[in-house]
């Protein structure tokens, strides 16, 4: 009976687990994508109407962007999501999920930045439970791997593209922090980004 109830606290911790980064490609409208968020318990925290694109397949496009934190969230730092819709349609092209120190999610002081850097298992499990659950909707990544590895940071990322879009895993963790002049300061981020292509 104890293995049972054991079993059972497992499995709906990893239900709850999956649920909260579940990832979502539905191509969605403002509206949908402003009443996911209210649902979500979201808050909006930033909006720019001339978002530029600099990477493919969105090179050179500029977008709308939303961007929300999910205070809910229990990961430190929290999630926030960024929406992007084309300028002059209005229709969804890409979405980011966001948990890291870049992601207008707040101003993080030193101390806790210090404690990110002690992290990395977190951050690495996260990132392989990600990596698992969009392995299971898109198949094997046609990339994976360490880019880099030093005693200052890892990068790791997995690619998958399908004839509608290109998905992007990054997991670029600071085991150090930037000495700066104004401060420390911290890059760790663990992200996916969904692109569309048409």
């Amino acid at each position: 009976m104890k293995v049972l109830k054991i079993l059972l606290f497992f499995i709906i911790s990893v239900t709850n687990l999956m649920a909260q980064d579940s990832i979502d490609f539905v191509r969605m409208s403002i509206a949908q994508m402003q009443k996911k968020e209210l649902d979500a318990n979201a808050e909006l925290i930033y909006t720019k109407p001339d978002w530029a694109w600099f990477d493919e397949p969105l090179k050179g496009k500029v977008a709308e962007a939303f961007i929300y934190r999910r205070n809910a969230d229990d990961f430190f730092p929290k999630l926030c999501l960024l929406y992007f819709f084309d300028e002059n349609d209005k229709k969804m092209i890409g979405v980011e999920y966001n948990w890291g120190t870049r992601n207008f999610n707040y101003d993080i002081p030193e101390k806790k930045l210090k404690e990110l850097t002690r992290k990395e298992t977190e951050f690495t499990a996260k990132y392989d439970t990600l990596k698992t659950q969009l392995g299971s909707l898109l198949g094997e990544p046609i990339r994976s791997g360490t880019v880099i590895n030093t005693a200052y940071a890892i990068i790791t990322q997995s690619y998958w593209e399908d004839p509608e879009k290109v998905v992007r895993l990054v997991l670029a963790f600071n085991r150090k922090l930037w000495d700066l002049p104004f401060g420390s300061k911290s890059d760790t981020e663990l992200l996916v980004q969904i692109y569309y292509k048409n």
